[in-house]
């Protein structure tokens, strides 16, 4: 339970509060889940946040939230399945980071909207690694082992 409070949703927390608090409204994100900042609870937060934030490194607004929410899912992935990676999960623990980095790719070759930004690759990068570093126990993509698990 730990791993899911502390890797999942915490971190998961923190970078939709980064986004919240330091993010300009333009972004889609606030389209897509309807928040305004004219919302009095949030524009007073914002408005409190917004004075600081010449204070806070630009990679921790603009990148960090990216890593950890990377890190966040694929510890979700690692809780569902015991923390094990084998043949039967290696698609659900790569196809966020494939996903990420294609769209990182496609706005540096202008396929898709969007900056490209080698820090957000990054921290798509170390947010799936730390996560596989601090909570897979067992890796068994070996097929032969696989084969004798199965039957």
């Amino acid at each position: 339970m730990r791993q899911l409070f502390f890797g999942h949703f915490l971190t998961l927390l923190a970078g939709s509060l980064i986004y919240l608090f330091f993010r300009p409204e333009s972004i889609a994100i606030f389209k897509l889940i309807n928040i305004h900042a004219s919302d009095s609870f949030i524009s007073e937060i914002k408005d409190f946040t917004l004075k600081y934030k010449y204070l806070i490194p630009e990679w921790s607004i603009y990148s960090l939230p990216a890593g950890l929410w990377m890190f966040s899912c694929t510890t979700l992935i690692l809780f569902i399945w015991d923390n094990k990676i084998n043949i039967k999960n290696i698609f659900w623990l790569i196809i966020l980071p494939v996903i990420s980095v294609y769209i990182e790719i496609g706005q540096y070759l202008n396929l898709n909207s969007g900056t490209f930004d080698i820090v957000d690759f990054v921290f798509y990068l170390i947010g799936t690694a730390l996560s596989l570093l601090l909570y897979a126990k067992d890796f068994a993509i070996n097929k032969s082992k696989q084969h004798e698990e199965l039957y």
